[in-house]
């Protein structure tokens, strides 16, 4: 038969229940104030450090918040389950729907163009160049470019891969690599961390505009303002908005000053993401910092991250192929 509970066991319970109940409710509120965060966006700056905290950290609180309570009764408890089990769902969802390319991937020719960036800022260069060069080569890319490139010293670069891609090109910190024509490339802005590299060049043997982007990493400078900055550069030089740009933009996948710096461009891992879409930092890449987004002109066929086992980021490889006039071919 059961024995009842004394009056210490029951106290004791009770502090239990209570403090299993409040840090439920703790955990539910950070995760509430993060995905208000969320909404706010870059832009502001109440919520700038919030909207950069992903999905993938928020569910683990979620589900602890979800733990804590699961064994405490009472209507407050049960309201505490309900709110963190349909936050569990949701950024269950997001993380499956938007942080992992499922089903977006499609088919791919042999006339379309491969597209490979890299930002290759690293330490110890001279042990590891070798191996970024047997990298690339794998990759198979009609285009490669790397932002960075100073920083671990490609002097040799054109001689040392012009088997493979007998036209290269540098510019503030960028290089590029093509198998087609370089047609020309000139640097917009290089100021305080901001670089805007512009290229033109033949892809698939159609002439292309390219956007070479690397923007600071300081998550407390405003994203809205460098991008306009960036955006009055390439105005104050007669530029128009291009077929592609691609870098390292130090910003979210969501950044709201990223969508209205570029609000009639898609982002490739958007339309034919495959796997993880994170690309920093390589061991644990919890964001996507290196994006290649597309004018109306292009369209991408399958975009992945791929780990090149050196390097501080995760290469972008997208297959690219121009798009017709018409919806897009399947």
């Amino acid at each position: 038969m059961r024995q009842k509970a004394t009056p210490d066991q029951e106290l004791g319970r009770g502090v239990l229940s209570w403090m299993g109940l409040l840090c439920s409710i703790l955990l539910l509120t950070v995760t509430l104030v993060v995905l208000a965060g969320w909404v706010g966006g870059d832009e502001r700056v109440w919520s700038k450090w919030l909207s950069w905290v992903p999905a993938a950290f928020l569910l683990p609180i979620s589900l602890i918040g979800l733990m804590t309570c699961w064994w405490v009764h009472g209507r407050a408890a049960s309201r505490v389950r309900a709110a963190h089990g349909l936050l569990s769902v949701f950024l269950l969802s997001w993380i499956l729907g938007s942080d992992l390319g499922l089903f977006r991937a499609k088919s791919v020719a042999s006339t379309d163009a491969v597209l490979v960036h890299w930002n290759a800022s690293w330490p110890n260069r001279k042990v590891e160049l070798p191996l970024a060069y047997e990298v690339l080569r794998d990759l198979d890319a009609d285009l490669v470019v790397i932002t960075e490139s100073g920083q671990f010293g490609w002097g040799t670069v054109g001689s040392d891969l012009k088997d493979e891609w007998p036209h290269d090109a540098r510019a503030s910190g960028a290089l590029l690599l093509s198998r087609e024509p370089i047609l020309e490339v000139r640097p917009i802005l290089y100021s305080k961390g901001v670089s805007l590299v512009w290229a033109r060049l033949e892809l698939s043997g159609v002439e292309r505009s390219i956007w070479i982007i690397d923007l600071p990493s300081d998550p407390g400078r405003s994203k809205g303002l460098i991008f306009e900055k960036l955006l009055q550069a390439a105005r104050d030089e007669g530029l128009e908005m291009p077929d592609i740009v691609v870098g390292d933009f130090n910003v979210t996948r969501r950044s709201r000053a990223l969508q209205s710096a570029f609000p009639e461009m898609r982002n490739a891992f958007d339309e034919s993401g495959v796997g993880w879409s994170g690309s920093w930092p390589r061991e644990w890449p919890f964001w996507q910092l290196d994006q290649l987004l597309l004018g109306p002109s292009m369209q991408s066929r399958r975009y992945e991250i791929i780990d090149p086992g050196v390097g501080r980021h995760r290469m972008q490889r997208a297959v690219l192929r121009s798009r017709a006039s018409g919806p897009a071919e399947e």
